[in-house]
């Protein structure tokens, strides 16, 4: 139980990877693959934003519009729009 809440903590955000917020991004943004990257960058450090280039997703972190129609499907109410304006800025 402490291995399990060690790990609880490290993760940064909590994305099931259930795809809702995809369905209405007009930015047609691959989000939980991005949000994956965030997390090991947060965990493993900056290598991680590395693979953000190999992630197939016709939008990228730098083409969010922060509309949030993301997060408002989101059932574990991710910021994601802030994270996705974080990543394109740390991809630079």
């Amino acid at each position: 139980m402490q291995a399990c809440e060690a790990f609880r903590k490290q993760v940064s955000v909590p994305c099931t990877a259930c795809r809702y917020c995809c369905d209405g991004c007009p930015m047609k943004i691959d989000i939980p693959a991005y949000l994956d990257v965030y997390n090991t960058y947060k965990t493993d450090g900056s290598w991680a934003l590395n693979r953000m280039d190999s992630i197939e997703s016709e939008g990228k972190p730098a083409d969010c519009i922060g509309c949030g129609a993301c997060a408002g499907h989101c059932p574990q109410s991710i910021r994601i729009p802030e994270i996705m304006s974080e990543l394109a800025e740390l991809s630079k």
